[in-house]
């Protein structure tokens, strides 16, 4: 885990991710943000890069390969699960993929919030516990 590397953003919804971008700007985050709107794209990038990414941000519901297929993609790359990137899911998703992500190895599963205070909270929270945690590799 790099964490002056880029933050990976993967979601379809182009609003979501000038949000994400702004909401990122206002708290005054220094990292790169990789936006990717499908994630077969996300993929062949993780594949061919060089980087050591930060983080995954992800939404669940995607068409073609949904955020739970792209995480089990990833698990299944010795390469990709060696840079131990942390996965966050950040998705208006309801209980069934809920379940199914959870059986997945994730480090959190957050709603996207409706308003901009909740959404820069929540940004903060997952930013403020990557930056200060030793990760073993």
């Amino acid at each position: 885990m790099s964490k002056k590397g880029p933050i990976i953003i993967v979601d379809d919804d182009s609003d979501d991710q000038e949000l994400l971008a702004s909401t990122f700007d206002s708290i005054g985050i220094q990292n790169k943000l990789i936006m990717f709107q499908s994630a077969e794209m996300a993929l062949i990038y993780l594949y061919e890069t060089k980087d050591q990414p930060f983080m995954i941000i992800s939404d669940i519901n995607m068409p073609i390969m949904n955020g739970i297929e792209f995480k089990m993609r990833i698990d299944q790359c010795e390469i990709l699960t060696g840079k131990c990137i942390p996965f966050i899911f950040l998705s208006t998703c309801g209980k069934p993929s809920e379940e199914k992500a959870c059986n997945l190895d994730i480090e959190g599963f957050f709603e996207k919030q409706n308003s901009l205070n909740a959404l820069e909270h929540t940004l903060r929270t997952i930013l403020n516990y990557w930056k200060l945690t030793r990760h073993i590799n």
